[in-house]
């Protein structure tokens, strides 16, 4: 939900939904905030109140007649079988539901799951007005190969909390697809693959260490060096790209910092909660610009739970190299060059060397010229270009990717 609240724009994820009589609560007990709303007769708007840290505002909501043009996202009846399907992690009895794309009901091809990367989405993999996993999906089943997406934890019909799990949690939800996928019919079980988008090359990474039966993995955007420096030039980047205050930058730059500290340390949830409130408190003491005070209060409370929970604690002393060397079947590595979230040469080359030093022989790397992190064709790579960009996913990258699954697919079954 996008809203205006002091006359600047923020994003509000709310976890909870009831009906109470004719109004509709959202909520989200986690980051104190609540709306409080009700449909008007013309069925076209919501009112109500927004409620946030006990202070009410006073919120309405329309209808948008905002249109994206998105000639890539497929349309339905498909020329593929598509399927809702269910499967578990029993390691922690998590429910993931996705969706699996077959070319046809009858014989048995080579399959991928797909797994996103650091935020919580749907099986399509939707941001910016793209479905990405959609359109991904949607050309791999055109061209031979059966695709498994589904929704991240505690994201439509899946359980569990994203936040609260970790990058090592979600691999086993992976392996778990993968099994899933080896007891279908219509599945050839000497060749199923993962791919991972950016922390979703991480996850595949740690599933290929721990899963020998993996057949093949690509990474996309996938980090190779320790993950807290990718968040502290991601920060660097935004600030440059974004244009934000030299004093919003070095905020949140020290608060960052702070909390990678404490985490290494090996501090408490709560003490390192406590560290980043002391550093809020100081800091907005000094600061007479409301704008940046505004920004601050509001985005606080999402930001210090964000930062303190298991799933960052895990991935701030991450390093991917380490579940790299253990990885055994091949691997591809794809990254754009104006890719400024996982910026590629660096990581490239990391992702490179640990697989050498695991003794990997055979894996293929490729840095293709103006994409972005996205794999979209673009002019800058600035996240503002994102949802402009009618593109979903390059056509190269899409058949680079194909082409090599179905290569590395047809090799693994006359290997066996």
């Amino acid at each position: 939900m996008v809203g205006v609240i002091m006359q600047k724009p923020y994003l509000c994820s709310f976890t909870d939904s009831s009906y109470v009589g004719d109004t509709l609560q959202l909520k989200s007990a986690k980051y104190r905030i609540a709306y409080n709303c009700h449909l008007t007769d013309n069925k076209n708007q919501l009112t109500g109140e927004f409620v946030m840290n006990g202070k009410y505002y006073h919120l309405e909501m329309s209808r948008g007649n905002y249109a994206v043009y998105r000639p890539q996202e497929p349309k339905k009846p498909y020329p593929y079988y598509s399927e809702d399907v269910v499967f578990f992690n029993k390691n922690d009895s998590t429910r993931l539901a996705g969706t699996l794309t077959i070319p046809d009901k009858k014989g048995e091809f080579p399959a991928v799951v797909l797994i996103g990367g650091s935020y919580p989405t749907n099986r399509n993999g939707e941001s910016n007005h793209h479905k990405m996993f959609l359109v991904l999906a949607d050309y791999l089943t055109r061209n031979g190969i059966a695709v498994l997406r589904y929704d991240a934890r505690g994201v439509n019909k899946s359980s569990g909390n994203f936040h609260e799990s970790t990058p090592a949690d979600f691999a086993k939800d992976v392996i778990s697809g993968y099994h899933y996928l080896a007891e279908r019919k219509e599945i050839n079980r000497k060749a199923i693959g993962l791919i991972g988008h950016s922390e979703g090359g991480l996850v595949a990474s740690i599933a290929g260490s721990l899963c020998h039966e993996i057949d093949f993995i690509v990474l996309l955007a996938s980090p190779g060096i320790m993950l807290k420096e990718i968040f502290l030039s991601q920060l660097e980047q935004n600030h440059k790209s974004l244009e934000t205050s030299k004093e919003n930058y070095e905020f949140w730059r020290k608060f960052y910092e702070l909390c990678y500290l404490s985490i290494e340390q090996g501090k408490e949830t709560k003490a390192i909660k406590d560290t980043l409130n002391r550093l809020r408190e100081e800091y907005l003491n000094l600061q007479p610009k409301p704008d940046f005070i505004d920004y601050a209060i509001f985005s606080f409370y999402e930001i210090l739970n964000m930062s303190a929970s298991p799933h960052n604690q895990f991935c701030i002393t991450c390093n991917p190299s380490y579940y790299l060397e253990k990885v055994i079947c091949p691997v591809l590595s794809l990254n754009g060059n104006k890719d400024f979230m996982v910026e590629a040469r660096i990581n490239q080359d990391a992702i490179r060397k640990a697989l050498i030093e695991g003794g990997n022989k055979d894996f293929e790397l490729s840095v293709l010229d103006r994409l972005n992190h996205s794999f979209q064709e673009c002019r800058t790579g600035s996240i503002r270009e994102y949802g402009v960009i009618e593109q979903t996913f390059s056509p190269r990258a899409l058949n680079d990717i194909s082409d090599w699954i179905l290569k590395h697919a047809k090799k693994a079954i006359c290997k066996l």
